[in-house]
């Protein structure tokens, strides 16, 4: 997606893993994209809401692509919620302040933190 966008697009590439945005970082640079990395971790208002100022600082917000979860198979149950669930909040929350008129918002997320049967780790 940021190869298509940054075409016409300055991209801002957030996550919690700097290493896998470097590579990335690295392919955008070869084709000429303007690129920002931002570490966040999206389970963290704060840091969302930093992302989201940071973003609006270079311009209008027009496109905010999403994409963010975690397993079952390697995650607590507590963090597939403050990933999956409120970190999506977090997202929609802190940009819905910032987008352009007829900017877009669009989501991906693993339903994870919604089908999963109550256990003995939920608070």
């Amino acid at each position: 997606m940021c190869k298509e966008l940054g075409k016409t697009s300055v991209i801002v590439l957030a996550g919690r893993n700097l290493a896998k945005m470097e590579a990335a970082k690295v392919e955008l640079d070869e084709l000429g994209v303007e690129r920002h990395l931002c570490k966040t971790d999206i389970a963290d208002r704060a840091q969302v809401q930093a992302l989201a100022e940071f973003a609006a600082s270079l311009g209008d917000v027009t496109q905010v692509i999403h994409t963010s979860g975690v397993s079952p198979s390697d995650t607590a149950t507590e963090n597939i919620i403050r990933i999956n669930a409120a970190g999506t909040v977090n997202m929609v929350e802190a940009f819905y302040l910032v987008l352009a008129g007829g900017g877009v918002m669009i989501n991906f997320s693993s339903v994870a933190a919604y089908t999963m049967p109550q256990t003995d780790e939920w608070p």
